[in-house]
């Protein structure tokens, strides 16, 4: 019976670490994002349109009565400015379909500006869109470019000093281990119970001294 234990306690760690091996490649792939040069952006815009068509979008709709809070962009919201929605379609592609949270708002927080969020969970980017005609009173960190004097985006090549990190990858690596020691703590267990329930039912009971 020792045997067995042994064996199963063995083949739940072999699981356990093929598990904890596909979570961390995993974790490795999905945080490699293409590189966001100035060079780049400046492609995107001449994509769909042009600086000028995206800021000439903007303004629309940074003007709209009914966007003077944070308001989240819907693509019906999108219909008559078809350089943005061209523009988020590529922040989209950009991502990656493991990503689902790249979005395009119109924040108030420093200055009203149209805000496209794009990246991945390991390597946010946001990309600013101020009103052409008014004065920009973003200071951007050092880890920003500017595109124009009203558009900027975040550097690919350095982390964020205003916004929420993310997790390292020692942190990451730690998570997905503890989990799985658990995981493979609860399985050992289980096996540890099942093998002693069943040496209690195949033991022979003896007969009640009042039965004899």
């Amino acid at each position: 019976m020792k045997i067995i234990l042994r064996i199963l306690v063995v083949l739940i760690g072999l699981y356990v670490l093929l598990v904890v091996s596909l979570h961390v490649y995993s974790y490795f792939q999905k945080r490699s994002v293409p590189e966001m040069t100035p060079e780049k952006a400046q492609k995107l815009f001449e994509t769909v349109g042009g600086i000028n068509e995206v800021n000439r979008e903007a303004k629309t709709l940074l003007n709209q009565p009914r966007m003077n809070d944070w308001t989240f962009l819907d693509p019906q919201d999108l219909t008559n400015s078809p350089a943005i929605s061209s523009l988020f379609s590529l922040c989209e592609n950009y991502s990656g379909e493991d990503y689902s949270g790249t979005s395009v708002a119109i924040s108030p927080d420093s200055g009203r500006h149209i805000e496209i969020k794009f990246g991945n969970h390991f390597s946010l980017k946001w990309l600013y869109i101020f009103d052409p005609s008014t004065n920009v009173t973003f200071s951007p960190p050092s880890n920003w470019f500017q595109i124009t004097s009203n558009i900027l985006l975040q550097n690919e090549s350095a982390k964020s000093t205003n916004r929420p990190r993310s997790p390292s990858c020692s942190a990451a690596v730690f998570l997905i281990c503890r989990t799985a020691l658990t995981h493979f703590s609860q399985d050992c267990l289980c096996a540890k119970f099942l093998l002693l329930n069943r040496r209690v039912r195949t033991q022979p009971v003896a007969p009640h001294p009042g039965l004899q």
